[in-house]
């Protein structure tokens, strides 16, 4: 079934297809190029579509792989199918998912859970146009349940990064403070292994360095950690300001940050992206509906920020630990159940019983902010060279998306001679657009993304 969501700016179609889940998490699997263009001068694009979700049909957590179609003519893309392949079930909700290539054709998944296992999954693609749905293979050869391969923590897995340079580097974190390095092929024997500890609740993390030596954090008390794999007990850098906390507090750390027209301290960070040729550069998305820019070469601190948008316009139901107030700055603790009847904690910010509302354009950019990636359909060249400035002639736009039902576009600006970032909207949502991913990460003209009421989006732009 197919249904009508609202563009804006440079979304030239867009395709939504209603499936049986609830995704969190998708991303594109790279495939076979184009087919020639045939007798009518149309060209046709077969490619895979991994999401990860809760399958309401069968009532279990599932692992989809779909085909996704686009015919093109006269460089416009005039239609989009999507077609199921296979799901596989696995045990524990997905909490983050990553694909990376590991050979020309082979492709893998991986995936977290809130019972803090991780799973894998293998797959062999196509690499010539015009290929039939039998040609995908599960290299691993499971049946229709996948098992984990190991279970390091005993808390949910709050994120797993594949290294873009080095793909079989995998980074795994917890929210109860674990950390893991390993090898995509032995992840069950890590190079780092740490268990959850008293140090803190990762939220998310990344790779942050050609490396594969550092990687960025976030814990639920707000900032930006930089953490070194050689010393995994502790963060080298650290952003000094805390949830709800009024009052700045800095000290002699070389990693902090300032405060933006106001006293009050930014929310959790929920997403990060490292610059795809810089990595000294990276973006970040909080609790509170904004975007920022950060440079550690400059302290670390964010050099631009978007506004924030109060969470009084919009119910949000997410993902990790603690029920935060927004309207009167409360914490409680909320105990919830997950599908083995084990006590773990879920994140939830609220202001009524209510579950997604979207109100207005505004009001789509409330509540914290899923995923955000660099957007290089602007400056797809940018970065080939070293540069020593960051200046909104030459910036990469960020994408993000929100609990209030936006996918958009952050661009840096120059305010009363203060650099911010700007939002616009590309896909407007009545529910909470859960994540997104961009094919062909050099031209970035196709998004795929999900959506709380079961929506899987399609997008071209110009």
């Amino acid at each position: 079934m197919f249904s009508t969501l609202d563009t804006k700016d440079s979304v030239t179609y867009k395709q939504s297809y209603i499936s049986s889940s609830i995704n969190r998490h998708v991303s594109w699997i790279s495939c076979s190029p184009p087919s020639p263009p045939d007798e009518l001068g149309k060209i046709s694009h077969q490619r895979i579509i991994v999401q990860g979700g809760y399958d309401t049909d069968i009532q279990t957590n599932t692992l989809g792989v779909n085909i996704c179609t686009t015919i093109e003519h006269a460089g416009k893309v005039i239609d989009c199918s999507f077609d199921p392949l296979t799901v596989f079930a696995h045990e524990g909700s997905m909490t983050s998912m990553k694909v990376g290539e590991l050979n020309p054709g082979v492709s893998i998944i991986i995936f977290g859970s809130c019972l803090g296992s991780i799973f894998s999954k293998r797959i062999q693609v196509p690499l010539s146009p015009g290929w039939n749905p039998s040609e995908v293979l599960d290299l691993d050869e499971t049946s229709e349940a996948i098992p984990s391969r190991c279970h390091p923590f005993s808390t949910a897995i709050s994120a797993i990064d594949i290294h873009p340079q080095h793909p079989h580097r995998v980074l795994a974190t917890s929210t109860g403070g674990g950390v893991l390095v390993a090898s995509v092929e032995d992840l069950g024997n890590p190079i780092i292994p740490r268990g959850d500890s008293a140090f803190g609740s990762f939220v998310t993390s990344k790779w942050a360095d050609p490396t594969s030596n550092l990687f960025l954090a976030s814990t639920l008390h707000g900032g930006v950690e930089l953490w070194d794999v050689r010393l995994p007990a502790r963060a080298v850098l650290r952003s000094n300001y805390c949830v709800n906390d009024h009052i700045s507090h800095h000290n002699n750390s070389t990693f902090r940050t300032r405060t933006y027209g106001s006293t009050r301290q930014a929310g959790v960070v929920r997403s990060l992206a490292v610059h795809p040729v810089r990595s000294d550069l990276f973006a970040s998305g909080d609790d509170d509906g904004r975007v920022a820019l950060w440079d550690l070469r400059s302290a670390g601190q964010p050099f631009a920020l978007s506004s924030e948008m109060s969470h009084s316009h919009c119910s949000i139901s997410n993902r990790s630990g603690v029920i935060n107030d927004s309207m009167n700055g409360t914490t409680q603790n909320n105990n919830v159940n997950d599908d083995h009847g084990n006590s773990i904690l879920s994140n939830i910010a609220t202001t009524s019983s209510a579950t997604h509302v979207s109100l207005d354009s505004s009001s789509a950019y409330a509540g914290p902010i899923w995923k955000v990636a660099f957007d290089t359909i602007e400056r797809p060249e940018y970065g080939s060279s070293p540069s020593d400035g960051y200046s909104g002639s030459d910036a990469l736009g960020i994408l993000f998306c929100t609990e209030g039902g936006a996918l958009g576009l952050a661009a840096l600006s120059s305010k009363n001679g203060s650099e911010c970032l700007e939002k616009k909207t590309l896909i407007s949502d009545v529910a909470s657009i859960n994540s997104f991913d961009v094919y062909d990460k050099s031209c970035g003209r196709e998004i795929v993304a999900v959506s709380e009421r079961q929506n899987v989006i399609y997008a071209h732009r110009t």
